[in-house]
């Protein structure tokens, strides 16, 4: 019997006149890499902002671990377990890298703690807890010796794996990835490949939005395909590469 972490039930959303999701459905296994793929307009990022409630305006249902989430802010989604990146890098450039890792330790710190550690007051052994946690993902996705650099410094390369490591902060058991590989070059696309399997490894569940066909079929456990916000085909690498659709 599957471990079922997330489903989705029958996710519709229109914008406008335009029907940009219609009644997809679909299940993600615990532990696992489940991607998402189609063409650009097919609804994968509409639907990566409806499960972690950046868009509550949609139709269906989404259960998280058995529970409810549909409606809830994006900030309780966090909190109960869902992180994730964005197409376009969503970094604080007035933040060092590791005050920016820093950031995602909200989704298990109080929020009384969190405002005294960024504002006035602080307890000086949990200041030192969270610290401590952001450079063990900085260290995790291998940026460990760029710690105090600026944002801005870094390759666009550094700045996805930085986000990354924001998102594993949360301590989440679902990250959502949106296209982590846009924007990069074939050695870049090996090292986000080894910490993807790395995160699988830390038990952590998936689900990743990506036009590199190469990198999805070599990292995916399970592919779903939409199109025109339909679902058309959903299987292994190897039922979804002989699926005529």
């Amino acid at each position: 019997m599957r471990d079922i972490i997330l489903k989705g039930h029958r996710i519709s959303r229109n914008f406008g006149g335009l029907q940009a999701l219609k009644d997809v459905s679909f299940e993600v296994e615990q532990g696992k890499i489940f991607a998402i793929i189609g063409p650009n307009g097919a609804g994968k990022t509409t639907l990566f902002n409806i499960i972690s409630g950046f868009d509550r305006h949609f139709g269906g249902e989404i259960l998280f671990m058995d529970k409810v989430i549909s409606g809830l802010s994006s900030h309780l989604i966090t909190r109960k377990g869902i992180g994730r990146t964005f197409q376009n890098v969503r970094l604080f450039n007035n933040l060092s890298v590791l005050e920016n890792v820093a950031v995602g330790c909200n989704g298990w710190v109080s929020a009384k703690l969190f405002r005294s550690i960024f504002g006035v007051r602080s307890s000086i052994r949990e200041e030192n807890s969270i610290r401590k946690y952001a450079e063990e993902m900085l260290q995790f996705v291998g940026l460990e010796k760029k710690k105090d650099h600026e944002v801005e410094s870094l390759p666009l390369g550094e700045q996805k794996l930085l986000e990354i490591a924001r998102g594993l902060a949360a301590k989440p058991k679902l990250l959502l990835l949106d296209e982590p590989g846009a924007g990069l070059n074939e050695k870049e696309m090996e090292s986000l490949k080894t910490i993807v399997f790395k995160i699988k490894e830390k038990g952590i569940t998936q689900i990743i939005v990506e036009h590199n066909m190469k990198f999805i079929m070599t990292i995916s456990d399970e592919i779903m395909v939409l199109n025109f916000g339909r679902k058309i085909a959903r299987g292994t690498p190897k039922e979804i590469t002989k699926n005529e659709k």
